[in-house]
C-alpha cells in the first residue's frame, strides 16, 4: 500500500509530519481541555500517532493502538489489532479517543469496544450537512488517506452521531464544530459511558 511505503521513507515521513502539524494542533487544543493530565488514555485508530506523541508531551499517558503501523513518531510505535477486538481487558483506559477512524470501519463496533475498555470516550469526525457536503468529505478523505477501493465512508451528520451515541448508552458531555477548508465540518463528542 503506498501509504505504508511513505512512512518507511524519512524523507516522506517528515513531510506527512509537516503537512499534518496544524490539523494535529487543532486537534490536540480540542482534546486537552477534557482530558486531565496524568490520564490513561487509549488512541485507537491512531495512524501516523502525531496526536498520541503531543498528547504524551502534554503528560498524558497514551497507548495508540491502530491495525497496522504507519507511526510517523520514531519513538511511538503502536500496538497492532484486528480492527474488531481491543486487545485490553475491561475498563482498562480512562479515556478512548476515536480520531477520524468511525467512518473508516464499522462505527457500532469500534465504539462498543471503545466503551467496553474506558469510561469516557472522544469522537473526533467529519460530519456533514447536505448531500453535497457528504460527497465532498468522501472525495476528500479518499484523497487524503490514499484509499479509493473499499472504503467505507460511514461518515455521518451530527444527528446521525447523536443517535448512535443514545442507541448505545452513551451521553454527550460536550459537543463542539468547527469548519475547516470552507467546504468541510468536523464534530468533536465528549461521551461517558454508563454501565
Amino acid at each position: 500500500m503506498l501509504t505504508d511505503m511513505l512512512v518507511r521513507n524519512r524523507l516522506s515521513r517528515r513531510l506527512l509530519q509537516i503537512a499534518g502539524t496544524r490539523r494535529t494542533d487543532d486537534i490536540v487544543s480540542e482534546l486537552l481541555p477534557h482530558i486531565p493530565v496524568g490520564s490513561t488514555v487509549i488512541d485507537i485508530g491512531a495512524g501516523t500517532c502525531d496526536v498520541a506523541a503531543r498528547l504524551i508531551d502534554h503528560g498524558r499517558h497514551v497507548i495508540p493502538v491502530d491495525v497496522r503501523s504507519v507511526s510517523c513518531v520514531d519513538s511511538l510505535a503502536p500496538v497492532l489489532f484486528d480492527g474488531h477486538t481491543l486487545p485490553f481487558a475491561d475498563d482498562s483506559f480512562e479515556w478512548a479517543l476515536l480520531v477520524d477512524v468511525l467512518h473508516h470501519t464499522d462505527p457500532e463496533r469500534l465504539l462498543c469496544e471503545a466503551a467496553r475498555v474506558s469510561s469516557r470516550i472522544i469522537v473526533h469526525e467529519d460530519i456533514f450537512t447536505s448531500r453535497t457536503q457528504m460527497l465532498l468529505t468522501f472525495a476528500m478523505d479518499s484523497i487524503t488517506n490514499l484509499e479509493f477501493v473499499g472504503h467505507p465512508h460511514s461518515n455521518k451528520s451530527d444527528a446521525g452521531w447523536r443517535r448512535l451515541f443514545r442507541i448505545h448508552g452513551l451521553t454527550v458531555q460536550h459537543a463542539s464544530q468547527r469548519d475547516f477548508w470552507r467546504a468541510f465540518t468536523c464534530a468533536t463528542y465528549v461521551l461517558r459511558v454508563h454501565r
